[in-house]
C-alpha cells in the first residue's frame, strides 16, 4: 500500500485558482499568503477546510510574516499597519497540521517540516536562516529517519535558479541532505521559476511552486506515491 501525497507551494493567496487532485496527504511548502495577515491566513484556512484530503501538512514561508514569533514583533511596522499577533496567526490554522521544525508520522511515513530559507538581498522577511552556525543549527534539527522532508527553501543548486541566474537555495541544507538525512523526497518551493522535479542519489527533489514568476497560480500540484512501511 502507498500514501498519495499532493504537493503545492507559493500560492500567495491565489489558492482558489488551483485544481487540487485528491490524495491522502496534502503538503503546502510555504508562502500561502502575500504578507501573513490574520485575514489572509484565515482565508487560506477556510480554503483548506474545503479540500478532501485526510491529512493536510503546512509550513510557513518567508511571506508568512506574522508566524515568525521571533522576528515579527520587532519588524512588523515595516509591513503592517496593525500588529498581527503571532499566537493568533498560528491558532487560525485549524484545518491542517502546521509544522515548524517538527515531525509528524502518517501510517509509518515520517514527514518533517521547516519554514526557513536564506536571506534575499534587500528583502529581509520571515524565517531566514542567515548563514553559518545559525543555518547549521536549524538544519541540524532534521531527523535522520525522515521520509519526506518539507522546507520552504530549495537546497543549493537544485531547482533554485532565479530569473537573474542566481542559485538561491541553502548550501547548509544541501549538505545536511547529502551527508546525513538522505530523505526519499524533498518538497520545497520559494523559487517560482524552477517548478518541477528531479531525482539525484536516491532523493526526489520537488519544487512545488504553484505560482509562476509572474504570480499566476497555474502550475499544477505535483503528486507522488510513497510506500507505507510494513
Amino acid at each position: 500500500m502507498a500514501l498519495r501525497v499532493v504537493c503545492i507551494s507559493d500560492t500567495h493567496g491565489r489558492h482558489d485558482d488551483l485544481v487540487v487532485p485528491d490524495g491522502d496527504v496534502l503538503v503546502h511548502a510555504g508562502d500561502f499568503t502575500k504578507r501573513g495577515t490574520h485575514a489572509q491566513i484565515a482565508a487560506f484556512d477556510d480554503w483548506l477546510a474545503t479540500l478532501p484530503h485526510k491529512h493536510k501538512l503546512v509550513i510557513a514561508g518567508n511571506h508568512e510574516l506574522s508566524l515568525d514569533a521571533n522576528w515579527y514583533p520587532t519588524a512588523w511596522k515595516r509591513w503592517h499597519r496593525e500588529f498581527q499577533d503571532p499566537v493568533v496567526s498560528k491558532a487560525l490554522l485549524r484545518h491542517c497540521t502546521y509544522l515548524e521544525n517538527e515531525t509528524v508520522e502518517i501510517d509509518g511515513v515520517r514527514f518533517f517540516g521547516s519554514p526557513y530559507s536564506p536571506v534575499i538581498p534587500g528583502a529581509i522577511m520571515a524565517f531566514h536562516t542567515m548563514s553559518g552556525s545559525r543555518a547549521k543549527a536549524i538544519w541540524g534539527k532534521i531527523p535522520t529517519d525522515v521520509d519526506v522532508l518539507v522546507t520552504h527553501s530549495p537546497p543549493h543548486g537544485i531547482r533554485d535558479l532565479s530569473v537573474r541566474g542566481e542559485h538561491c537555495g541553502d548550501e547548509d541544507l544541501l549538505e545536511e541532505i547529502k551527508t546525513r538525512v538522505q530523505p526519499k523526497y524533498h518538497v520545497f518551493g520559494h523559487i517560482h521559476e524552477c517548478y518541477g522535479s528531479d531525482t539525484f542519489e536516491g532523493t526526489t527533489y520537488i519544487n512545488a511552486a504553484s505560482c509562476t514568476v509572474q504570480h499566476q497560480c497555474t502550475n499544477a500540484p505535483i503528486v507522488f506515491d510513497i510506500q507505507i512501511p510494513k
